[in-house]
């Protein structure tokens, strides 16, 4: 089943939204939540299993672990 949703969202944060659109080539609002949505049950997952979510720089082997107040909550 499929609900509706309608959300105000700030100019900037429009702003933000159409850039990753056009970053990503997701065609639609609809199709970047869906990714959106696929990344933070991902990275709950991992936190909840007791593991961090990093980059990791490729070159150096430096990482920086992801600070999402979402994933504190999830821990």
């Amino acid at each position: 089943m499929a609900m509706q949703m309608s959300y105000k969202v700030p100019d900037d944060k429009l702003d933000r939204i159409g850039e990753m659109l056009k970053y990503t080539d997701n065609k639609s609002t609809q199709e970047l939540l869906e990714n959106a949505m696929t990344l933070i049950e991902w990275a709950v997952d991992q936190v909840k299993a007791g593991r961090e979510v990093v980059a990791i720089n490729g070159n150096s082997g430096q990482y920086i672990t992801l600070k999402l107040p979402l994933l504190k909550k999830a821990s």
